[in-house]
């Protein structure tokens, strides 16, 4: 069985903590972990229970930044991820284009 490159946690009520768990690869970004953010975003958005969102790493990383063991020596930095896996993170369709305005539930600016 394989690790989970996510884990959430909840320390309180309306508050998830999700940490990224690559730690072999100091949490290095991969298409698969965009994936697993944006589907974990989006749950936590549709769920009408949290508020806020901590993202975190583990004691010794962040993240290491992108995966490159995953690339091809002939893939560019530009091209590392695929764009339908940051399309998703950023919550937009392909056919969606332009800045996009998100607000956090229960709270005004």
């Amino acid at each position: 069985m394989s690790q989970d490159v996510i884990v959430t946690e909840r320390p309180h009520e309306h508050v998830a903590l999700v940490r990224l768990n690559r730690p072999k690869v100091l949490n290095a970004i991969s298409n698969e972990l965009i994936t697993r953010l944006a589907d974990t975003f989006q749950l936590l958005d549709a769920d009408g229970v949290t508020r806020a969102i901590v993202l975190t790493g583990d004691d010794r990383a962040f993240a290491a930044g992108a995966a490159v063991s995953k690339r091809s020596p002939a893939t560019s930095t530009t091209s590392t991820f695929s764009s339908r896996a940051v399309a998703k993170l950023a919550g937009r369709s392909r056919a969606e284009s332009g800045p996009e305005k998100r607000g956090c539930r229960g709270l005004t600016s």
